[in-house]
């Protein structure tokens, strides 16, 4: 019973969480998505320079995995993704409902 109201709970938050989008006032969908693939491409390019890749343990339920991409180089990625789309003129904006 228990698990069951805390997967419930989950999916009530994630119903209520507000999704976001990349926006450029007088950007057709097709620019937005251009944009989207180059700055996705240069973030995989760049993301890995900082960080040596290496095994890292990540915790799971059963037990342990382990993973090459560590936390670090994910955010990293992200940031590079981010940057290069503000570059570009884009803003995140709330998706509307």
């Amino acid at each position: 019973m228990r698990t069951i109201l805390i997967l419930l709970l989950g999916l009530l938050v994630a119903a209520c969480a507000v999704q976001y989008r990349w926006y450029k006032e007088g950007a057709a969908k097709a620019e937005v998505d251009a944009a989207r693939e180059e700055c996705r491409t240069e973030s995989r390019s760049y993301g890995f320079l900082d960080f040596p890749q290496r095994s890292t343990r990540v915790p799971t339920a059963r037990g342990e995995r382990y993973s090459s991409m560590t936390v670090t180089t994910a955010t990293r990625e992200a940031d590079i993704f981010n940057d290069c789309m503000r570059a570009k003129g884009f803003v995140l904006v709330p998706e509307k409902k």
